[in-house]
């Protein structure tokens, strides 16, 4: 029986009521799955029953085909997850931040959760440094009066396009160090949807990309609360490359789908699971490659090859390369780097090699300008000598300094040019391959000889720091058929494939208008996921179950423009009780 707080249906009636509202809705989308998905054949994984979804024709379905009181969500729907806050670059363009949406947009200062501005479906909005660097501007270099300005779509699970990237969830603004800082609020499927399109490559096997989703997912757990400015990663590899929702391919979306909130654990906790492109043959411990501190016993060296054949990382388009380097090219990045002062290189050298081959040392030899000298202060030769002040009466008389006459000042001697001085410096070879720059020594796997003067050929194998999960290894693995957990297993020691735990709670609350009056039949959304409620006679809210998290508020009313209240936090076992007043 399907109840509300004022009345109930029955049994049949809400059947029929229910049944008629998915029907109508199936006719409305055509019936058609939320996305494209592999035909049957073309790879491992089924074809999933077709999954109806809510598609407005304006910001919200058509509440007078659903029975008052009813929950409404997609049927079946996705669940609502927690948020992921990852901050952005390469979104702003001349400094400014440009924002559209298919539904239009709630700009709204989080702090007095005022609504500053209401931009129309199709419209530009943007946003941008003052003058002064003290303040946001809007539209027209209007400062705006908050110091983080949140973008909400008015569709729930709308894209906003911010220059050539879509995101969807909320897009929070605020000053940074050096210009702005973007963060997006992003559900976590959606996230880990992103990264794997930006980390995995499409001719990737649909079983190792649901090993990089799996990686991904854990990594991001492993990192949230690490950060003090409320941002839990970066979009780069820093942390792992996150194109947002714009570059997710059919088999993309379903290897996140198949493994949805499966984390790797190590003793009850999630692992730190880092990953890297090309391994070389040999993945490394973390320790070795100096990242994440103490040991991780996880994470240890593993060669990345069958018991006979070829590296499983073989297939990399790049499995070997070759780079040619000028002294040009080298020598301002270690003077910037070192202070060196460098004219010239004479000898490059890799030595101490680890057991896997890798480079640990880089030894340089050149020729420097010598270190400036402080210069000796120098005498005023117009200046005379004072003579000695006159004896006290009584005092014993003795012959009395003359005063010394002024004599011109010589000509000062031309000082020798210094000569250059020899320069020797040992570099940790990972030290020396950040200064030169990582995209063109693309791994420590590497020699190096003179290739004619003031010219350098380096020759190498593998792609990145090697530690963890070879990105191409995964590849050559599921071309070979074995399972992603196989994979997984591979390469992070001794962990376990679980599915996160659930942390669930409930929404709850009711809806007033800015003269607070009760809004009964609104379409109550959480951003950035596909659940929907509509209030009942009373203006009453539910959503019975929500993961633990925050999570923004969208409300529209059968009559009028829609509004925003965000930030409730939904703690495990729990219900939140979020009244949502329109300000006026």
């Amino acid at each position: 029986m399907i109840k509300s707080s004022t009345f109930q249906i029955s049994p049949f009636a809400g059947a029929v009521a229910i049944a008629c509202g998915i029907t109508c809705l199936a006719i409305l989308s055509g019936g058609a799955p939320e996305r494209p998905w592999p035909k049957p054949g073309d790879s491992a994984v089924e074809r999933p029953a077709p999954r109806i979804r809510l598609r407005p024709a304006a910001y919200h379905p058509r509440v007078d085909a659903f029975p008052a009181g009813a929950w409404l969500s997609a049927a079946p729907a996705r669940a609502p997850q927690p948020m992921v806050r990852v901050l952005l670059s390469d979104v702003l363009q001349d400094g400014r931040l440009r924002i559209t949406t298919t539904t239009g947009l709630l700009v709204i200062d989080p702090d007095t959760h005022r609504i500053l501005a209401r931009v129309p479906a199709e419209a530009t909005y943007s946003l941008s440094l003052s003058d002064d660097g003290r303040a946001i501007s809007g539209p027209g270099g209007k400062d705006l009066p908050a110091e983080t300005v949140r973008l909400i779509p008015i569709g729930c699970d709308d894209q906003m396009n911010a220059g050539a990237r879509q995101f969807t969830g909320a897009l929070e603004v605020s000053l940074g160090k050096t210009g702005l800082d973007v963060v997006n609020e992003v559900r976590e499927e959606d996230y880990i949807a992103g990264v794997v399109a930006g980390e995995a490559a499409k001719s990737f096997p649909l079983e190792a990309l649901k090993a990089q989703a799996v990686a991904a997912r854990t990594y991001a757990l492993s990192q949230r609360g690490h950060r003090e400015n409320g941002v839990d990663v970066l979009d780069t590899t820093a942390d792992q490359v996150f194109t947002g929702a714009g570059r997710v391919w059919p088999e993309c979306r379903a290897a996140v789908d198949a493994t949805a909130g499966r984390i790797l654990t190590y003793r009850g906790r999630p692992i730190v699971a880092y990953f890297s492109a090309d391994c070389g043959g040999h993945t490394r411990t973390n320790t070795a490659a100096g990242l994440g501190g103490g040991p991780l016993p996880y994470l240890r060296a593993v060669e990345d090859a069958p018991a006979s054949g070829p590296a499983y990382c073989a297939i990399a388009p790049m499995h070997t390369w070759s780079a040619r380097l000028t002294d040009a090219e080298i020598l301002p990045k270690l003077n910037e780097t070192l202070g060196a002062r460098l004219k010239s290189l004479s000898e490059i050298q890799v030595e101490g090699h680890y057991s896997d081959g890798r480079a640990g040392l880089v030894r340089l030899a050149g020729v420097a300008d010598p270190e400036p000298s402080a210069m000796a202060a120098e005498a005023d030769p117009a200046r005379a000598p004072l003579a000695a002040p006159p004896a006290e009466p009584g005092a014993d008389t003795a012959p009395q300094p003359q005063p010394v006459e002024p004599q011109p000042a010589e000509e000062p001697k031309p000082e020798a040019a210094p000569e250059p001085r020899e320069w020797r410096e040992t570099l940790r070879a990972m030290e020396f391959r950040k200064i030169v720059g990582l995209d063109a020594l693309r791994s420590q796997t590497l020699s190096v000889k003179p290739d004619g003067p003031g010219a350098w050929l380096f020759e190498g194998r593998g792609y990145g720091h090697g530690v963890g999960m070879c990105q191409w290894g995964a590849a050559g693995m599921a071309r070979q058929g074995i399972s992603y957990d196989r994979i997984l297993s591979h390469y992070y020691f001794g962990v376990h494939l679980l599915p996160a735990a659930p942390r669930d709670g409930a929404l709850a609350g009711l809806v007033k208008d800015a003269r607070g009056r009760l809004l009964p039949n609104a379409i109550v959304s959480l951003v950035g996921t596909d659940r929907r409620a509509k209030t009942n006679a009373k203006g009453r809210y539910r959503f019975p179950s929500v993961p633990a998290g925050t999570y923004d508020i969208v409300v529209t009313p059968r009559v009028g423009p829609a509004f925003a209240s965000f930030a409730w936090t939904v703690n495990e076992g729990e219900e939140t009780r979020a009244r949502v007043i329109e300000r006026p």
